[in-house]
């Protein structure tokens, strides 16, 4: 723990270096040329929604040429269950490949980038879905603006059977919601994730050749190297997110729900946060650590009610305990009950602004 302070979280490393030694050998399918769109599915042994996942790119609306490739970070050569699944479709639509050592998850990512044919990838998950539109619409967008860093989405949160989980309501008026969300698009800047978490890798598409110069996904920021990878992009390119439900995000079964996932998440945001802040002043010293203080909190509450509901109580008492100890490292404060409410009415209020309110304005000025 406490590994990450004083560090530059927006530091280039090549990533790719420390995986070049190890070959991942295609088993199936003929690749493509002159792609527009790779969709790289990272997998391993998780064959339960491999096929819903492939079969939502499959039914994608449009003609934008797009490549389907699968990178297997299970080295078990002798475990042919993906492959007998991926024979089932055209030699021409999927292409299976098997990593000859199991590269780990953000490095089986990193192989993904490596592998893409397309100048545009998305890495979606091998239990997500794509909503029907997602290719169109992403088509679309990177047609006009050919020099963005990367485009998000919003998400759409289904459980292990496929359901969607409702949403906890805003209170925000429906109707101003239904008016503001005409604004189809919006600017993220870097600032924003110092506030508030803007971007995630579900449904991002990225540049190819962006992501690679900006060195991939740094493996000393596991668990979340993928959010760091995010803000490096937007911190040296222009990113944009989409208001509309392009992506099925099964939380159910995966990493996000682990202890070590759910603690590290904090520690690094904590000091994340505290490298933005320095990188480009946006509070004084003791504000900072108070708003960060603030957020610890609310992050904590937050995990301990969400995502800790299948663990067991012991693993409960581990986080807590890990959480405990992190804030008393860090200096915070338990902050009052009123600036707790101040905290959390300030951070929807930001998110209501970048999601709603600065497309508007942009457009406002580019009409003068």
């Amino acid at each position: 723990m406490f590994d990450f302070k004083g560090q530059d979280f927006f530091s280039v490393k090549d990533n790719f270096r420390e995986i070049s030694h190890i070959a991942s050998q295609q088993l199936y399918g003929t690749r493509q040329e002159n792609c527009r769109i790779s969709i790289m599915i990272p997998t391993y042994l998780r064959n339960t929604y491999l096929k819903e996942t492939i079969d939502s790119v499959l039914k994608q609306t449009g003609a934008v040429r797009t490549e389907i490739v699968v990178v297997d970070n299970n080295d078990d050569f002798s475990d042919t269950e993906t492959l007998d699944l991926l024979r089932r479709y055209p030699e021409d639509r999927v292409c299976y490949y098997k990593n000859r050592k199991n590269l780990g998850m953000f490095g089986n990512w990193n192989r993904c980038l490596e592998l893409a044919g397309a100048d545009w990838v998305l890495i979606l998950h091998d239990d997500d879905r794509l909503r029907k539109d997602y290719i169109s619409y992403m088509a679309e967008i990177i047609s006009g603006e050919p020099d963005l860093g990367c485009i998000g989405c919003f998400i759409n949160r289904i459980d292990e059977n496929g359901n969607e989980i409702p949403e906890e309501k805003t209170g925000i008026s429906g109707k101003a919601v239904s008016f503001l969300k005409r604004r189809k698009i919006s600017d993220v800047k870097v600032r924003d994730f110092y506030f508030t978490h803007p971007l995630n890798i579900m449904g991002l598409l990225v540049n190819r050749k962006k992501a690679v110069d900006a060195g991939g996904f740094d493996l000393r920021w596991d668990p979340v190297s993928d959010y760091i990878f995010i803000m490096n992009l937007v911190y040296r390119h222009p990113a944009k997110l989409i208001h509309e439900k392009l992506f099925d995000y099964r939380i159910a079964v995966n990493a996000s729900l682990k202890p070590r996932h759910i603690i590290g998440m904090a520690e690094i945001d904590g000091f994340m946060r505290e490298d933005i802040n320095r990188k480009l002043n946006l509070m004084k010293t003791k504000t900072d650590k108070l708003y960060r203080s603030c957020y610890a909190f609310f992050y904590e509450r937050y995990c301990l009610k969400k995502w800790t509901v299948k663990l067991s109580g012991e693993q409960k008492k581990h986080i807590a305990d890990d959480y405990a100890e992190f804030n008393q490292y860090m200096g915070y404060q338990r902050p009052t009950k009123w600036m707790m409410k101040y905290f959390c009415l300030f951070e929807r209020g930001y998110r209501f602004y970048i999601k709603y309110i600065r497309k508007w304005k942009t457009d406002e000025r580019k009409m003068l």
